[in-house]
């Protein structure tokens, strides 16, 4: 006989075993793990909600690494010139000819004296890598030369800072980044103008002079010039017409002298000039009043240990300057 099933609106599978209904969802869940995207992981569809993140956070990773290895790339590049690799030269050296400069060639500094004496010389190209020097740097009789361009990484010179004598010489261009010297001297030199190559100098341990510049009309070079502990000479400079440029020199140790400009009109440029040391030198100035002598004593704090000023137009000082001579 038949057996029939009497609950008519249970399930269809009512008469099934536990067994049976376990399988049952176990093929389930196996047809719906084969319809994901091919290649597609239990861990990937887990890492949709919070992993995601960790993902941004890889890559930004890796982008910080690509930074890294630019500054790592520049850096290497700055630290590194091919061309200022050799330091230091040891002891003076003389330049007699254009193939001379090719030992300093590299080299950043020069612990004596350098001594540019090359009348065949056209350019200072060699010494591009030089910074300082340890003694004097001359540069004269080099009759070809017309700038200093070479000299621009140049910034410090512990002894004698010496232009003279070159001919063609038209300004002191190349030595802008200077800030430190021992003593200058800027003479003989008919074709220079101006000092504007000097402009960073502030303080110079000893001397300041500039003589025999036959074409040398402005000092405004030296404006950032604050203190002389040594002696300022300005002579025989036949075209400079007034000190423009000395305003910001508060003092000078040693001596002042200006003398043989013979076009010079006023001492207005020393404004600023509160104290000089030593002797006071004010001769032949043939348009240079008497009375503005007597006004820059006058405007000193102490006088000089000895004035002498002579040979330049005498006129009336009214009222006459304090300690004028």
């Amino acid at each position: 006989m038949t057996r029939r099933d009497t609950h008519r609106g249970g399930p269809p599978f009512s008469g099934c075993s536990i067994g049976d209904a376990m399988a049952l969802v176990a093929f389930a869940l196996l047809v719906i793990s084969s319809t994901l995207p091919a290649g597609c992981t239990e861990e990937c569809r887990d890492g949709d909600d919070g992993d995601g993140g960790s993902d941004s956070d890889s890559d930004a990773d890796t982008d910080t690494d690509s930074d890294t290895d630019a500054d790592t790339d520049t850096d290497t590049d700055t630290d590194t010139d091919p061309h200022c690799e050799l330091g230091a030269y040891e002891g003076d050296l003389e330049v007699t000819e254009q193939s001379d400069l090719s030992i300093l060639e590299g080299h950043t500094s020069i612990s004596g004296d350098l001594l540019i004496e090359c009348p065949g010389c056209t350019d200072l190209g060699a010494l591009e890598c030089l910074v300082s020097v340890g003694g004097s740097l001359q540069i004269f009789d080099c009759c070809l030369l017309y700038d200093l361009a070479g000299l621009e990484s140049l910034r410090a010179v512990d002894g004698y800072l010496g232009i003279a004598s070159n001919d063609s010489l038209t300004s002191l261009d190349g030595l802008e980044g200077v800030t430190w010297v021992g003593s200058i001297s800027v003479s003989y030199s008919p074709a220079i103008v101006d000092v504007d190559g000097l402009a960073g100098i502030e303080f110079v341990e000893e001397n300041v002079r500039f003589y025999d510049n036959e074409s040398l009309t402005s000092l405004q070079g030296l404006s950032g010039l604050k203190e002389v502990f040594g002696y300022l000479s300005i002579s025989s400079n036949p075209l400079l017409y007034d000190l423009t440029g000395l305003e910001n020199i508060a003092t000078i140790a040693g001596s002042l002298k200006i003398f043989s400009n013979h076009a010079l009109e006023d001492l207005d440029g020393l404004s600023g000039l509160s104290a000089v040391g030593g002797d006071l030198l004010m001769d032949y100035n043939y348009i240079l009043h008497d009375c503005d002598v007597c006004a820059l004593l006058d405007q000193l704090d102490e006088p000089p240990e000895s004035i002498t000023a002579h040979d330049n137009l005498d006129d009336a000082c009214t009222p006459v300057p304090e300690g004028c001579p």
